[in-house]
């Protein structure tokens, strides 16, 4: 149940990868989980450091095109010295500076930057854009056509979580968290005028029944206006 969302590459015809789904893995553990096989209290964490897991535990994990935290880099494992370790490149940063150009996924350790310098700057205008992704699904070897989707498209969402659900907009659609923001320049000016999504619901069960509302967002800031629709006269 769900949103139907982008994939890691639903952008272009290179590495086409046009829905995200679960892993094998992660679907066989959920699968175990459903029927019981599981146990519960205190386990160890496969060895994972309790900051690295505080560090990666909010994030939104894909899709990976662009990316909200990071980027696809952070799926080769060349980068990585152990399980959510980055290995760190062995060099004078003093002495020899940074190299922006150099592929951190050919071995050697990272650079810092080298996580994100792949990612929208600034983050606002990248935020503002992936909301909506229109994707062709009837064919699985096509995104795009001279750099429009293809038809007949499929709206899929590249982090449901800046999305709200309201009543007003088409069926399956939902309201876009940053409405009333029509531009790179205005999201990057009025990013702090956006609200915040809380579970209203203080009560001891707030976790098995929430209430989500958008709250603090600054309405006054947004003016609204009427736009005038012409129509075609029949002579």
């Amino acid at each position: 149940m769900m949103p139907v969302n982008s994939g890691n590459n639903s952008v272009s015809n290179t590495l086409i990868d046009k829905f995200l789904t679960l892993t094998e893995t992660q679907y066989f553990l959920l699968g175990q989980w459903a029927n019981g096989n599981f146990r519960t209290g205190n386990f160890d964490s496969l060895g994972v450091n309790a900051l690295d897991r505080g560090c990666v535990s909010n994030c939104v994990g894909s899709p990976m095109c662009p990316g909200i935290e990071v980027t696809w880099s952070v799926r080769n494992p060349k980068i990585y010295s152990g399980p959510y370790r980055i290995q760190h490149r062995q060099v004078s940063y003093a002495a020899t500076g940074l190299s922006p150009s150099r592929d951190e996924c050919e071995g050697g350790g990272c650079e810092p930057g080298d996580l994100t310098k792949r990612m929208a700057i600034p983050w606002r205008a990248d935020f503002f854009q992936c909301t909506v992704q229109f994707i062709n699904f009837t064919d699985q070897n096509q995104n795009q056509g001279d750099g429009i989707p293809l038809p007949p498209t499929y709206y899929a969402y590249w982090w449901p979580p800046q999305e709200e659900a309201k009543a007003g907009v088409p069926s399956g659609f939902q309201v876009y968290y940053t409405r009333g923001i029509n531009t790179f320049a205005e999201m990057i000016l009025g990013w702090s005028y956006l609200g915040f999504v809380h579970n209203r619901n203080i009560a001891p069960e707030r976790s098995d029944y929430p209430c989500f509302e958008e709250v603090e967002r600054n309405h006054d800031a947004f003016v609204t206006s009427s736009v005038a629709v012409g129509s075609v006269q029949f002579r």
